[in-house]
């Protein structure tokens, strides 16, 4: 189940993946799977063990007075409709649990993320207090779990006294006919609790799986949020690569489109500039260009074949993205720019001058580990290492996500002159809010509003 839901993460659907913070997911699944593999435990398999010895009881107790037995197959309803009650309850209780065990790890998680904010404004009590109210709930409803199942327990132990007692009375008032001895009331009462408790376990199967169902129905609807599509015409590397966007638009939400009627074509060789200030759409359209999103109006068409006919993969193959916001791997400086690729010493060198990353490995070698998420570099040489990843896989389409913003101006120049000179004749995407940046020579795509309200629609320009 861990191996499922780790591969269905890899193909979720990016505006899934987006709903959740790491710390959220992670702990939300584990729960979920520890939860639903319960079943298997030693309670379960007490159950079944114990079906043969209520056979094997309820046979003797025919056999020494079947009228007598009646007394213990009474048990059965009234066990049920009150396991019914109870595991009713427990369910309701256990999905609020879970509920709000959710709502802490989301909040744990959000958290971690925001320690240096929390510092800096000294907001570490109003913090610890959030935190003691959020424990507070759940223990409010670990406490009614825990209410619940001494229920239960009480109810089973009261059933079975109640129902002895009745064999010795009953018991007695038939010995008292002869028609039963002491001898045989003895050993209906040994043969009854070979089959009242496990007719209370198999009813109380209900009850187990009354604080495993919450799980199942949140790990299977998980499972059943949408994958990218993983079929479709594979698009080979080829002498000509062409984007086309034919009136595409995209909304977040219905009537306040984000990006409205986009239209342009571009191919190998050409430079396009996304210009916009922030918040203008820039990131949603190279989402778009990705291939992240696919609820967008228009056509998207990739060397004249609509995006929804190919496959997503092999179209990514031939493009890499140089971002400011980067992930890097806590691993080597060798594995985040390799990212498993197979490659000379000889190229990697020369990836390692044009990136700017010379100095850097030198001082530190190329097994230094970057730590999680890059904390152990700069800024600056997270940017050098995105552009390394790019060089080193060679691919006929480069989008540069305001790739510049943490590199000096040394480093800058030498990623325009790459883009000059090595990269001349690829489709080169840029992302900038700068417009002194652009030249005579790019095509520019213009996000702005110019300067309309923000729930205006935005007007493209292509220059």
């Amino acid at each position: 189940m861990r191996e499922k839901s780790l591969l269905h993460i890899f193909k979720l659907k990016l505006r899934y993946i987006k709903k959740f913070n790491n710390l959220e997911l992670v702990n939300s699944l584990e729960t979920d799977i520890t939860n639903i593999v319960s079943v298997l435990d030693e309670n379960m398999m007490f159950v079944i063990t114990k079906i043969f010895s209520m056979l094997g009881g309820l046979t003797g107790l025919i056999i020494i007075n079947w009228k007598l037995s009646i007394v213990v197959f009474v048990c059965i309803p009234i066990k049920y409709f009150g396991m019914k009650v109870l595991s009713d309850k427990r369910e309701r209780i256990t999905e609020s649990y879970i509920s709000e065990m959710v709502g802490y790890n989301k909040w744990f998680g959000n958290l971690l993320s925001g320690v240096k904010e929390i510092k800096l404004f000294d907001i570490e009590k109003l913090k610890e207090t959030e935190s003691n109210e959020k424990i507070k709930d759940m223990l409010i409803r670990k406490k009614e779990l825990n209410i619940v199942s001494q229920y239960n327990q009480s109810f089973d132990s009261l059933l079975f006294e109640t129902i002895i007692a009745l064999i010795y009375l009953i018991g007695g008032l038939l010995q008292s006919d002869f028609k039963i001895t002491i001898g045989g009331i003895i050993a209906f009462v040994t043969y009854s609790t070979y089959v009242i408790t496990p007719i209370s376990s198999l009813l109380n199967i209900k009850y187990y799986l009354s604080g495993v169902m919450p799980s199942v129905k949140r790990y299977y609807k998980f499972m059943d949020l949408a994958e990218e599509r993983q079929t479709g015409k594979n698009i080979a590397e080829q002498d000509t690569i062409t984007i086309n966007f034919q009136n595409v638009s995209f909304f977040y939400e219905e009537n306040n489109p984000v990006l409205n009627n986009i239209s342009f074509n571009a191919g190998l060789g050409d430079r396009l500039i996304i210009l916009g200030r922030n918040g203008a759409g820039k990131t949603t359209f190279i989402n778009l260009i990705l291939l992240l999103y696919d609820e967008y109006s228009g056509d998207i068409l990739i060397n004249g074949i609509n995006v929804k006919e190919i496959n997503i993969q092999s179209y990514r193959e031939l493009i890499s993205v140089v971002s400011q916001d980067i992930y890097l791997f806590n691993d080597t400086i060798e594995f985040n720019i390799l990212l498993g690729r197979k490659v000379s010493d000889e190229q990697l060198n020369q990836v390692i001058v044009d990136s700017g990353l010379e100095e850097f490995v030198k001082e530190h070698s190329l097994k230094y580990v970057v730590g999680e998420n890059g904390s152990l570099v700069s800024g600056g040489e997270k940017q050098k290492i995105a552009l390394a990843r790019a060089l080193i896989r060679n691919t006929p389409i480069i989008i540069f996500d305001e790739a510049t913003s943490n590199l000096d101006q040394k480093s800058e120049k030498n990623i325009n002159r790459l883009i000059e000179m090595e990269f001349k004749d690829k489709l080169i995407i840029m992302v900038t809010h700068k417009s002194d940046s652009i030249k005579s020579t790019d095509r520019v795509i213009d996000l702005s509003n110019k300067g309309k309200e923000e729930t205006q629609r935005r007007e493209v320009t292509i220059c």
